[in-house]
């Protein structure tokens, strides 16, 4: 999808499929609704994170990729390690719902950013 359509609707629609995973659980009552969050969330997650990215590191840095690839996946480890500190925080403080919603709400915010952000095209330099 990612060669067919483009980086940026696939990361776009992907993180908002993510995020209306992450909408679900907020109101899931029944099993059900977990199973439709879970699928959600994890049916958004390759084209909103390594997919694109791949490609699109190839596309802006095709002289120094390997430096900007391990620079990418250094900051998929700083999220990682920042991410659920802060996840148990919301948790601690607000409850397991508006943890949910604040991760949807920083999900909706990347899918924006992306819109104005991300081109096929590299940059000028």
């Amino acid at each position: 999808m990612v060669d067919r359509f483009g980086s940026r609707p696939v990361m776009f629609g992907s993180l908002l499929i993510t995020g209306a995973g992450l909408m679900v659980a907020v109101y899931m009552q029944e099993l059900w609704q977990l199973y439709l969050a879970s699928i959600l969330i994890f049916a958004g997650q390759p084209g909103a994170t390594a997919l694109p990215v791949g490609r699109l590191i190839g596309i802006w840095f095709p002289r120094t990729r390997g430096r900007m690839m391990g620079l990418v996946m250094a900051g998929n480890n700083f999220g990682g390690i920042t991410m659920v500190p802060l996840a148990s925080f919301l948790v601690a403080a607000a409850g397991w719902r508006y943890a949910y919603l604040g991760f949807a709400g920083i999900i909706f915010i990347l899918a924006f950013v992306v819109l104005l952000v991300i081109t096929d095209r590299p940059p000028l330099v």
